[in-house]
């Protein structure tokens, strides 16, 4: 039984971290929007946090412009 615990209890941390990660992700999207697409150009040049760099160029992307 200690190994089934054991995995639901790992289970439940990914599935946390995750739901994690996708709010900051759609707070990073509401944030990025209104930005100009030159300061989202600029975020995707020179940013080194992936996820920023992800969201501006996928906003980027939606909007034509990459």
């Amino acid at each position: 039984m200690a190994f089934w615990e054991g995995l639901s209890g790992f289970a439940k941390d990914v599935g946390k971290s995750f739901m994690d990660n996708a709010a900051q992700m759609q707070a990073l999207k509401a944030e990025f929007e209104d930005k100009s697409s030159s300061e989202l150009k600029d975020i995707v040049r020179r940013n080194r946090d992936s996820r920023e760099t992800m969201v501006a160029a996928k906003i980027l992307r939606d909007r034509g412009e990459m």
